[in-house]
């Protein structure tokens, strides 16, 4: 899980690696937007992805509030959850979207 993986990390290494990760995925999502906005792609894989980072906020959650005394780490850690949660919801707004079932998504 991503708790495991990142509690062997040290305090930098952590949110080094979750930052990296965090920006990685926002861009994949957007370049997957992109691509079904432009017909060249689907978005049926969207739900999965949004579940996914969902999944690894909510780990990463649990491994910032391990730093307890490391308020820098919280708060570096704070930014890359929330964005990671806002790319969740974007993914699944955007499916909603495509889909025709915006307004039965829930916010």
């Amino acid at each position: 899980s991503v708790q495991r993986m990142l509690n062997g990390q040290g305090r930098q290494g952590t949110v080094t690696w979750v930052v990296t990760c965090q920006e990685k995925v926002r861009k994949l999502a957007e370049t997957a937007i992109v691509a079904a906005e432009g017909g060249k792609g689907g978005v049926d894989g969207f739900p999965a992805l949004a579940q996914t980072l969902e999944t690894a906020a909510n780990g990463v959650e649990r491994v910032r509030c391990t730093y307890t005394g490391d308020m820098q780490t919280q708060q570096a850690l704070s930014a890359a959850i929330k964005e990671m949660r806002l790319t969740s919801k974007l993914l699944r707004s955007y499916h909603a979207k495509a889909k025709g079932t915006a307004s039965s998504l829930v916010t």
